[in-house]
This record gives C-alpha cells, sequence and structure tokens, in this order.
C-alpha cells in the first residue's frame, strides 16, 4: 500500500469515527436508545416521489448508493457521511427510481457540508420535483412522522415507514430527533417528513427499531444558486 492510499485508508477511518460519534451522541443526548418493539412494522414499499431518489456511486472496488431528496430547483440534501470517500462529482442521482426506472437522471455540480450529517448536493439543471420544507419548530414527541429511503433489501423501491417521534434533542453539532420505527442501511440521506408533508430532517442512522434524524438547518435552503 503506497502512502496515498494509506492517507486515504485513515481519512476513511477518521470520518467513519466522526459520523459514529455525532450518532452515539445523538442517541445519548436525545435521551438513550429506543425500547425494542416486538412486531415493529417493517417499511412499505410506496409510490417513487419524483423529489426523493437513490443517490449511487460506483467505482473498481465497490458501489454503494444512499437516499437523497430536493428541497429546491437544484438544492439537493442528503446525509454527509454518504459522500465520504467520494468524488461528489461522480454521484448518480436518480430521482424517483423504482425498479430500475427513474423520473430523471441527473449530475452535482459541487457538495456542502453543513454538518451534523447533513450535506447538500448543488444541480446544474432542475430536479423533477421539490419537497417542501416544514416548519423549523421540533415537533412534540408522539407526533406522526414519515421516513423515506431507499433501505436494504428492497433497494429498488421507496420505502416509507410511518411512526411517532420519540424524542428529540441536541448534538454537538445541531439538532437531532429519535423516531420509534425501523428503516434500514441505504435511507441514510433520506427525508423524515413532518405532518404537514415538508422535509423535517435528514435520516443519519437507522436500526431495527429506530431511526435517528438529523434536522435540516435552514441554511441548506440557500445554498445553493438558483434555488
Amino acid at each position: 500500500m503506497d502512502g496515498q492510499c494509506r492517507h486515504a485508508a485513515r481519512a476513511s477511518r477518521w470520518a467513519g469515527r466522526q459520523f459514529a460519534a455525532v450518532v452515539l451522541a445523538a442517541m445519548l443526548l436525545v435521551g438513550g436508545g429506543v425500547a425494542a418493539q416486538e412486531g415493529a412494522p417493517a417499511p412499505a414499499a410506496a409510490a417513487p416521489s419524483a423529489a426523493i431518489g437513490r443517490l449511487n456511486f460506483a467505482g473498481f472496488r465497490d458501489t454503494r448508493h444512499c437516499t437523497m431528496f430536493a428541497i429546491g430547483p437544484r438544492t439537493v440534501v442528503t446525509a454527509a457521511h454518504c459522500l465520504r470517500g467520494q468524488d461528489p462529482a461522480e454521484g448518480h442521482l436518480l430521482f424517483g427510481y423504482a425498479a430500475m426506472a427513474w423520473a430523471a437522471h441527473l449530475a452535482p455540480l459541487s457538495a456542502h457540508d453543513l454538518g451534523n450529517d447533513v450535506a447538500v448536493l448543488c444541480l446544474s439543471e432542475p430536479a423533477p420535483a421539490v419537497l417542501p420544507l416544514g416548519p423549523d419548530a421540533d415537533p412534540a414527541p408522539g407526533t406522526p412522522l414519515a421516513a423515506i429511503g431507499y433501505g436494504m433489501p428492497v433497494r429498488h423501491r421507496q420505502t416509507r415507514s410511518d411512526c411517532p417521534l420519540a424524542r428529540t434533542g441536541r448534538t454537538g453539532e445541531g439538532r437531532a430527533m429519535v423516531l420509534a420505527c425501523p428503516q434500514a442501511p441505504g435511507a441514510s440521506g433520506g427525508p423524515v417528513l413532518g405532518p404537514d408533508g415538508g422535509a423535517i430532517a435528514v435520516i443519519s442512522a437507522t436500526t431495527r427499531t429506530e431511526v435517528v434524524a438529523m434536522r435540516i438547518p435552514p441554511e441548506a435552503a440557500a445554498a445553493c444558486t438558483g434555488g
């Protein structure tokens, strides 16, 4: 392994530790883990929204995917950890992806890490649809929310988990929320929708019984020229 590869490997491990620290802080600061729920409902396949899509990366050694969603014509939000170790310009944004079909296939021009595991991708042309942003105020525990993503093993369709908010709190960089329902790897970067259908958070980590999501900071809406 040459020096450049060793440096990349160290950087990758450091980024992984940083992301783990953010998620752990979120889970601890919002009050600990959600109690395991027997028979918790699995995410259900949903009709694809053209504002939500798969973020695909393909390389010589591996392929990976996350979820992303548009909050403006040229502004896309995803989880920052989905971009670490990747060239954002090589990402494939498949809006409305479902079973090898999609509404639009776009590529980002640039990426901006907003902290708290939230990143913005800027597009050169408009997304086919946009999710409105929900209220910035934290919803009350028990409020019904929805988490949408391309989680395994249903990675070729959008899946939706409808569930209550368990609790909210702060991390070292921003605000977090825990939803009392499952999602799966691959859903990271997907939106959490409030009761009015507006996007209020980004899925950051998932387990069999809960979703940890980071609130979308207000500055995300103005991160890209042209909205």
